[in-house]
């Protein structure tokens, strides 16, 4: 099935496509011209080295534009899932005397939440791969708002950890969603671009929930705050709605027989494998690597989240309206992490195609008669199967990574030692930024991994962030209770620099991994 990106070529020849299988591992970014056999009708000698050139090949069927208006209708989608888990942090004291409850129940409608959002979007995740997005996002909607209303007025606590789960249900497929539709409007070298700006609004969104919280609190109560989010959802069903228009305009140009079926007969024929796409990805070691670097660092920061408003009236008296405030810290570092980030990593992916075709120009490549491709276009889709995937995404990070494992194991001991308030901002704000930056890498790693089926290794991922978010949220109060606030954060830096071997890893084994899973796939057809 040839995807909606190449359902027209700007060349006159007719063209053979075949699927982009990496020798070197699995099957990867989507499809490539085939080396190994003739143009169509083509008749010159030379006809098998017109593969080498790939700009004229279109990346998207889509103007600049439109990809923009895109990315911006599901962002903001995703931007209203993060508003919903964060937004009351501030508001868990007024939650235990409200409902009359102990601090161990309203963590726990915290824990049930990520162990929920953690659940769904696999499932969800994998359907959107096979059914289409459009339909996932009809799903969500409606139960996002009941649940809001819900919780609105929900008079005890296990009402309001039984709608935090409905709540998970509508919210979560929103985030992984989005990672399918970037997957069908960017090529590998804006790819970064796209998930550090889509990444970027999550996490901003994620810190300006306690920020919008706090204020609410301080000057109503913590019911406003679900009545607010559903006074959104007016704006993401009228968003959710301009991207069922584009992806129905995609749908209607698509040749495919699969994109022409009714979603009744795309129902009929899913199998179990359908549902479990995203639990099949663990079983490659070089996803399960990333997911595992990616969870680590996404439960830091959780950490930072969970504690500050506690921390911070503890050590200087700060009312909720002000505790709200100080995340802005870490929300403007997300911000300035974000916009930075794909930029970064575009440069890094151009500087490496220009190495590689250095290296093959000079006839030292060992990858066999794909290795003697060219990559004449750094925004085609058709990257060559020996090409450095890994490297290419993951060094440019090390850096932030380093300051992350600093800045953590010292963040603890500047409320023992007394710091002032602005030097704890300074470390939230980079932290922030830099937890932004290896998110967003370890994103788009993934979607190289798997750019057909990019919903389900996003549900992959969200499975790994949440889980770990919600072992984090249960366990930080009772290790700082244990050990004190400052062994607790350098137990978290520790834990951080044991995951530089996760990096490791992937530099020697990664495409050992790769290429073992394409003799895998080789040897069952």
């Amino acid at each position: 099935m040839m995807p909606k990106s190449f359902a027209k070529l700007t060349s006159d020849e007719d063209m053979i496509w075949e699927e982009y299988t990496d020798p070197r591992g699995a099957k990867k970014n989507g499809y490539q011209l085939s080396s190994a056999i003739p143009l169509v009708e083509d008749n010159s000698d030379n006809s098998p080295h017109q593969s080498q050139s790939s700009s004229s090949v279109p990346t998207s069927c889509f103007s600049k534009k439109r990809r923009i208006m895109i990315l911006a209708c599901v962002s903001l989608a995703s931007a209203l899932a993060a508003l919903v888990v964060h937004i009351y942090y501030p508001a868990l004291p007024a939650l235990q005397a409200d409902l009359h409850t102990s601090a161990t129940f309203v963590n726990a409608s915290v824990s049930v939440y990520k162990l929920m959002q953690a659940f769904w979007p696999p499932f969800l995740g994998s359907l959107s791969d096979v059914l289409g997005r459009r339909i996932i996002y009809i799903f969500a909607t409606p139960i996002s708002i009941g649940s809001c209303v819900g919780l609105a007025l929900a008079p005890t606590v296990s009402s309001l950890i039984g709608l935090r789960v409905c709540q998970a249900l509508g919210m979560s497929p929103l985030y992984v969603t989005g990672f399918g539709v970037i997957s069908d409007i960017a090529d590998p070298s804006s790819r970064s671009v796209y998930i550090s700006l889509y990444c970027t609004v999550f996490r901003v969104f994620t810190l300006l929930g306690p920020t919008i919280g706090g204020p609410i609190l301080y000057h109503f109560s913590w019911r406003k705050n679900h009545n607010r989010r559903q006074q959104r959802k007016p704006q993401e069903q009228q968003n959710s709605k301009d991207l069922q228009k584009n992806q129905n305009r995609m749908s209607t140009s698509d040749n495919t027989a699969t994109m022409q079926l009714s979603y009744m007969a795309r129902i009929k024929k899913l199998s179990i494998t359908d549902f479990i796409m995203a639990y099949q990805n663990l079983k490659k070691p070089h996803i399960l690597t990333t997911l595992l670097l990616s969870g680590l660092y996404n439960s830091t920061q959780d950490c930072y989240n969970i504690t500050t408003a506690q921390l911070l009236t503890t050590h200087f008296g700060l009312n909720e309206q002000m505790v709200g405030l100080c995340y802005l810290a870490q929300s403007t570092g997300g911000i300035v992490g974000g916009l930075f980030s794909g930029v970064y990593l575009r440069y890094w992916f151009k500087r490496a195609i220009h190495r590689y075709n250095n290296r093959n120009s000079s006839g030292n490549s060992d990858g066999g008669e794909n290795g003697t491709i060219i990559i004449n276009d750094s925004t085609s889709k058709l990257l060559p199967s020996n090409f450095p995937l890994c490297k290419t995404r993951l060094i440019p990070i090390c850096f932030s990574a380093f300051i992350i494992q600093i800045t953590t194991g010292f963040y603890g001991w500047c409320y023992i030692w007394n710091a002032p308030l602005p030097v704890l901002l300074c470390l939230q704000f980079l932290v922030g930024m830099n937890i932004t930056i290896v998110d967003s890498a370890n994103n788009t790693l993934l979607m190289d991994f798997r750019p057909r089926q990019a919903a389900s290794v996003g549900a992959s991922s969200n499975l790994f962030n949440q889980g770990f978010g919600a072992i984090a949220s249960f366990c930080i109060h009772p290790i700082i209770h244990a050990v004190g606030v400052g062994y607790a954060f350098t137990i978290i830096g520790s834990l951080l620099v044991v995951a530089n071997f996760l990096v490791i890893l992937l530099f020697k084994y990664g495409s050992k991994w790769r290429d073992l899973e394409r003799q895998i796939q080789t040897d069952c057809t």
